[in-house]
């Protein structure tokens, strides 16, 4: 309800995203952002162990900066909520 996108996928595990993105994009990606800075160490080996080969880079400073924007819809929903 809250995504702008036109189609979400659900899944059930996180064995199902190499999978996922192979068949949408034709290939693994090479470089993987993640929130290092929060992400809990076993994440990140299980992360490694789906996409071997693929570089895994911090990008926590462009998740952070991109969360500072709210959009309309959390805007309304503060306002609502009184927050």
């Amino acid at each position: 309800m809250e995504s702008p996108l036109d189609h979400a996928v659900a899944i059930r595990s996180m064995r199902e995203f190499p999978l996922l993105i192979k068949n949408h994009y034709g290939r693994l990606p090479g470089n993987l952002g993640l929130e290092l800075d929060v992400l809990p160490v076993k994440d990140y080996f299980r992360y490694q162990e789906l996409f071997p080969g693929t570089q895994i880079l911090d990008s926590s400073p462009i998740f952070r900066d991109v969360r500072k924007i709210k959009s309309p819809f959390e805007i309304n929903l503060c306002e609502r909520q009184g927050t």
